[in-house]
């Protein structure tokens, strides 16, 4: 009798069983990249190169089609996450009122960020990290760590590989902020999201604007700094 119940309750939801079936296949492919990037730091793929404003031995020099696969890979388990979650979220219906106070804080939220962007924060480490990304662009050098640490540890790569996504395309310091401010914006999205799921919307809403409205968010969230960009993954996880 428990099993037919349990087998009712998945085949009404079906979305929790391809859930729980996404889960370990995200989960081994993070791994499968963290291994390959970490073997390829040891020096086991070809030798290492001196790459970034931090002078480190960090990059390596792949072929280009290997380098965009494995950037590729990290991009696409970030897209892959979202698309876990998303699923698990099943429609609801939103009060016009809701709308209209959902709206008017993510608003407020980007006037904030993009008032005066010339006085946004892009100091040493934004530059560093750009650097990585500037070495692959223009001299095929694939960072396959961060920058390095104010403890001389190198951090890990993801940082230049979001940068990436932008400076690709555009080499300019606007690039870099612009990014952090649409990463500002989707973590207050989440966090609506996130609260709306849970305990409901009026709460969720509260929650958004006090995250929204709180200083380092907002400091941050009109930067491209590596701290800006840890929300969307810990909120999506």
């Amino acid at each position: 009798m428990a099993v037919k119940t349990w087998r009712r309750s998945q085949e009404s939801r079906p979305w929790v069983v391809g859930r729980r079936a996404t889960w370990p296949i995200l989960g081994l492919g993070m791994v499968g990249l963290a291994a390959v990037l970490g073997a390829a730091a040891s020096g086991l793929f070809g030798p290492l190169v001196t790459c970034g404003a931090d002078q480190a031995t960090l990059c390596i020099a792949w072929p280009a089609y290997l380098s965009a696969a494995v950037w590729l890979t990290f991009i696409a388990s970030i897209v892959a996450l979202a698309w876990t979650q998303a699923h698990a979220w099943q429609p609801v219906s939103l009060a016009r009122r809701e709308l209209v106070l959902l709206g008017a804080l993510l608003s407020v939220a980007l006037a904030i960020r993009l008032w005066r962007l010339d006085l946004a924060l892009v100091g040493y480490d934004e530059a560093a990290a750009a650097s990585l990304v500037a070495a692959w662009r223009q001299h095929g050098l694939f960072p396959l760590t961060g920058i390095v640490s104010s403890i001389g540890i190198p951090n890990p790569p993801a940082w230049p590989y979001l940068l990436a996504l932008v400076l690709l395309v555009v080499d300019s310091p606007y690039a870099v902020v612009f990014l952090g401010v649409g990463a500002s914006m989707v973590s207050i999205g989440l966090t609506w999201w996130l609260g709306r799921r849970w305990v409901g919307p009026w709460a969720a809403l509260a929650g958004a604007a006090f995250y929204a409205g709180g200083f380092w968010s907002a400091l941050l969230g009109r930067s491209g700094w590596q701290p800006v960009f840890l929300q969307v993954p810990v909120i999506l996880c």
